[in-house]
């Protein structure tokens, strides 16, 4: 038996247990993995929320790490013993948990498990964006919204090793001391900032080439505004509130 988190039904925290569970043997390409650490993202909020559904009961947890303790047939990657992290794969709020074996990546011993736990999923959300999304080079011009937020930590030094210059949103001065140690060239601070505005000014009128924003509704619009004609415009979440529909009017301008 192992302890996990378990969601009864879509809604609040309230809906989320404490239980004990048989996992069972790892089937045929699984591995059953002894979790020493759980990432926790904002996605699980969503999934939780039944925003992304799930079916139920759930173990909520998308990204780990913790050392396989059991291979199935047809695993010839891992072996028992080896320390792995994933990410993108449901479950992770639990003591031990199966997994696809696709999913686990050897860590280095550089690499500690809570490291490995909090920050995978991110860096690969950071990869999509520097290089698949938008193919970010020396000179590239980005907006990040959040800019002392978890994402941004790992987008920001990146994008500055690939020579990009990095203008970051924050709500308060601390944040804004964090965003610059972390990369950002210039910052924008608080919620009623002319975001826009001052992303235009930045880019000498023109516009970003690329703009990150995990926020959602509350900065669309200035988001889109601040974006060059022909860049790239990214939504990667909605923790300040869900996107409306929108039609192609609203993206004539741009």
């Amino acid at each position: 038996m192992t302890h996990v988190v378990e969601l009864s039904a879509p809604g609040g925290v309230q809906n989320l247990s404490f239980v004990s569970r048989d996992i069972g043997n790892p089937g045929p390409g699984e591995i059953r993995l002894r979790q020493t650490g759980a990432g926790v993202n904002f996605i699980d909020i969503y999934q939780r929320r039944g925003v992304y559904p799930l079916s139920m009961p759930a173990v909520l947890g998308v990204e780990g790490a913790g050392v396989v303790e059991a291979v199935g047939e047809g695993v010839a990657q891992f072996s028992v013993g080896d320390r792995i992290g994933y990410a993108g794969a449901v479950g992770g709020y639990a003591e031990a948990r199966l997994l696809p074996a696709w999913r686990g990546v050897k860590l280095p011993q550089d690499v500690s498990s809570e490291l490995a736990a909090s920050s995978l999923l991110r860096a690969c959300t950071a990869h999509m964006l520097l290089h698949k999304v938008h193919q970010v080079t020396s000179g590239t011009t980005i907006l990040i919204h959040a800019g002392a937020g978890g994402l941004a930590s790992i987008v920001m030094p990146w994008a500055k090793r690939l020579g990009a210059r990095i203008m970051a949103t924050v709500s308060t001065d601390a944040k804004a001391e964090l965003a610059l140690a972390n990369g950002a060239d210039t910052v924008i601070i608080g919620r009623n900032a002319d975001i826009a505005g001052e992303a235009r000014e930045w880019t000498d009128g023109l516009g970003v080439d690329f703009t990150i924003d995990g926020i959602g509704w509350p900065t669309f619009s200035a988001s889109l505004e601040a974006t060059a004609k022909f860049g790239t415009f990214a939504s990667v979440g909605q923790a300040g509130g869900a996107l409306v529909t929108l039609s192609a009017d609203d993206l004539g301008p741009q």
